[in-house]
């Protein structure tokens, strides 16, 4: 059988849809990648997985616990110097951490409506955590 030796035509056409694959698989290897490194991240994406993917407004908070987000993000916005938003920053990652290890056990346990609670926890917490890194850098404290 006589095969057709391949033009630059051809060679072409066969590179561009090899690169149209890669970056349409890029893209999912970085999702994947980030959502790896980030905890927050990866817990959404485990309730998206599970059927129960978690939006905005979703779910009804705890008037209690909103009240005490609304506090911690008060007094970041209030504190002046660094030692005050250090020790937030530590408190906030403290109850993060907590968080983190009762959303796991949750998942594990293939609870996910306490997964989904606190997950979403989690995310008032992490806005506090992205907060305290955005005055770290603005204040050369981390880079």
């Amino acid at each position: 059988m006589h095969t057709q030796p391949l033009n630059a035509r051809g060679l072409y056409m066969i590179f561009q849809k090899e690169q149209q694959y890669a970056l349409e698989h890029s893209s999912a290897v970085n999702k994947a990648y980030r959502c790896i490194l980030h905890p927050v991240e990866r817990a959404l994406y485990l309730l998206e997985l599970a059927g129960q993917p978690l939006h905005e407004g979703q779910l009804d908070m705890d008037p209690a616990f909103l009240m005490e987000i609304m506090e911690v993000n008060e007094e970041l916005a209030e504190a002046n110097d660094k030692d005050t938003v250090k020790a937030i920053g530590q408190r906030n990652q403290e109850i993060l951490n907590g968080l983190l290890r009762e959303a796991d056990a949750a998942f594990s346990a293939n609870d996910i409506e306490t997964a989904r609670n606190v997950v979403a926890k989690i995310k008032y917490y992490n806005n506090i955590y992205e907060k305290v890194q955005d005055y770290e850098r603005e204040h050369g404290i981390i880079y």
